[in-house]
């Protein structure tokens, strides 16, 4: 039986194992990131934690609800064992009417059926850097190939040594004006903590483009998770876009870690343009699932409010 566990209830230890012997294991589900996320974070657990599912939890007046932290991979339920879509529908049916609403988005080990109407597919792009440089390279698109030869005619300059607050701005002040980024001052307090928990552990490589003049064209913020390097957050000056300063720094990237056992992430993105752009390395997809669960209709009635209050 699938049982939910306050966040005092948890057995840290054994929650850390369960997660790192997934078989899509995480740093992002172990509890200190999820501290971060969530310090309130609650779980349902089955099997002597043999399955677990994290539900980090945010409250808005005096209503409380689940979220995906932004910038996370997905969470859904974690196990060395198979999960299947009864299993699936067991851990949701577990979570407590006083949350009321939940947004859950599920790694791609979780099997789904349909008896979720509000069930979402989403997509990562993935790309394997096991092969040589060159081999790679092969396989990228014709357009993202031209674009990088149009960076080299450019003094542009990699380094390596320049604070996560930097890019954070960066993307701020470009893409973060945007009305399609739905960003808060939360959610990047959160990554701000979370990439400074990554440099502790030796798990965050920066990679920031600089020109001549050493103006911060472009920055990626780049996270060691297990055998995947996730593209965890990246910004870039709109002014010199025409440099193609983030072709340079991802084709930097691969060129640096060819041969290795591991998958670029880039994190994936419904945006068309931003799918382009990943698949134009070579990049396969990976397919996800997300859903919402709506526990009581009250918590609808309240977003309506809220909405209508901040326009």
């Amino acid at each position: 039986m699938a049982l939910y566990l306050k966040h005092s209830e948890i057995d840290q230890h054994r929650w850390n194992q369960a997660i790192q012997q997934a078989s899509y294991p995480t740093v992002f589900a172990e509890t200190d990131f999820l501290d971060i996320a969530s310090p309130q974070w609650c779980a349902i657990v089955k099997d002597d934690y043999e399955f677990v599912m994290p539900l980090p939890v945010r409250k808005k007046w005096v209503f409380s609800y689940i979220f995906h932290p932004n910038f996370f991979p997905p969470y859904g339920i974690f196990s060395s064992k198979i999960i299947t879509k009864e299993l699936v529908k067991e851990f949701v049916d577990a979570i407590p009417k006083k949350y009321l609403q939940a947004d859950l988005v599920f790694n791609p080990t979780c099997d789904f059926d349909k008896f979720f109407l509000t069930v979402k597919k989403k997509r990562t792009s993935l790309l394997s850097l096991s092969d040589s440089y060159e081999h790679i390279y092969h396989s990228f698109a014709e357009n993202c190939k031209r674009n990088i030869k149009k960076s080299a005619n450019f003094d542009l300059k990699i380094t390596h040594h320049v604070d996560i607050d930097n890019i954070i701005t960066l993307f701020q002040n470009n893409r973060g004006k945007s009305k399609n980024v739905t960003l808060s001052a939360i959610d990047y307090a959160i990554l701000q903590k979370t990439g400074q928990l990554l440099q502790k552990k030796g798990l965050l490589e920066i990679i920031v483009v600089e020109n001549a003049n050493k103006n911060l064209l472009a920055g990626a913020l780049f996270a060691k998770d297990h055998r995947r390097i996730r593209f965890l957050f990246s910004g870039r000056d709109k002014i010199f876009s025409y440099k193609r300063a983030m072709f340079f720094l991802v084709n930097y990237f691969i060129k640096t870690h060819e041969n290795q056992d591991l998958i670029l992430d880039f994190h994936g993105s419904m945006d068309e343009n931003l799918s382009r752009f990943y698949e134009g390395f070579g990049a396969n997809i990976e397919e996800f699932y997300t859903t919402t669960k709506h526990v009581n209709f009250l918590f609808a009635c309240y977003k309506s409010v809220y909405i209508c209050s901040q326009k």
